[in-house]
């Protein structure tokens, strides 16, 4: 007798969870269910809110690296052309 394939991998059961409203399976992470579009409570998941500071910090990180990139273009360009 042929044995039957498992329908998820092992390490995606523990987060399987079924759907209040259709009963399909669904991820314990997502907001809604793929099947019926019904609202879902994500558990074990929060998402991550950047405070100001963060946004900020990030904002000037991206300056400095385009700044450099632009910097190593124009190195290379000018190399490769007046030398």
């Amino acid at each position: 007798m042929e044995q039957e394939k498992p329908k998820y991998p092992k390490y995606l059961l523990k987060h399987i969870v079924q759907c209040p409203h259709c009963g399909a399976d669904a991820l314990d992470h997502m907001t809604s269910c793929p099947k019926c579009k019904g609202e879902l409570e994500p558990r074990g998941y929060s998402p991550i809110i950047a405070t100001p500071t963060q946004k900020r910090i990030k904002k000037i990180l991206s300056i400095i690296l385009y700044g450099i990139l632009a910097v190593l273009l124009i190195i290379v360009l000018y190399e490769r052309f007046f030398s």
